[in-house]
């Protein structure tokens, strides 16, 4: 009994190499914030890059990070210096559709997201006319998830365009913390070298 459990096993690996790759693509980010994370900032620029195991040219699981930076807008009162970063790091699921040299996908991501807020304020007293410039620096770990949906374009047997589109949901901390729910779509583009290709 062990034997043929055995078997069954390394025939499904077997399968699995033979039909599989992996995908690495480093990609570039135009974000935009919606929702309450747009009443305080604009938006800013990204990179991240992900790791994706392919099983039969269509489901693909893997690992993404990066680095997404936030713009602020005026929020008056004496703020100064205002930015938001983001370093999400997340699994994720993806799905293909076709097999031609262009092709739609859809997937989704689950992780965690470290978040920092930094501004400084110019703290004025009426009272003894003092002054001072206070430096904050908020930073929290919390938990995402994300929707994308993509087009990508095969240039070469191993080389490959990605355009995709992501809408990305960041919890609250607490309702103490500073930070509120964040939520913003990201415009990407990237670059996909199918590293491991076997047939």
């Amino acid at each position: 009994m062990m034997k043929r459990v055995n078997l069954i096993f390394l025939a499904l690996l077997l399968c699995i190499s033979v039909h599989s790759q992996i995908n690495v693509k480093v990609e570039l980010n135009g974000n935009f914030a919606i929702g309450k994370m747009a009443d305080y900032f604009v938006g800013g620029p990204g990179a991240d890059i992900n790791v994706k195991y392919l099983i039969e040219n269509k489901l693909g699981i893997g690992i993404t990070a990066g680095f997404q930076h936030f713009f602020a807008k005026d929020w008056e009162g004496g703020y100064d210096d205002i930015g938001m970063d983001i370093i999400p790091i997340r699994g994720l699921l993806s799905y293909y559709f076709g097999e031609n040299s262009v092709r739609p996908y859809l997937g989704g991501e689950l992780g965690l997201n470290l978040t920092t807020i930094k501004y400084t304020y110019d703290y004025y007293d009426n009272y003894g006319g003092y002054s001072s410039l206070i430096y904050y620096n908020y930073s929290h770990t919390r938990f995402g998830a994300a929707l994308v949906a993509g087009l990508q374009f095969d240039l070469t047997s191993n080389l490959a365009l990605d355009l995709n589109a992501k809408l990305n949901l960041i919890s609250k901390v607490s309702d103490e913390a500073p930070e509120q729910s964040a939520s913003y779509i990201g415009f990407n583009f990237g670059l996909v070298y199918k590293f491991v290709e076997n047939k």
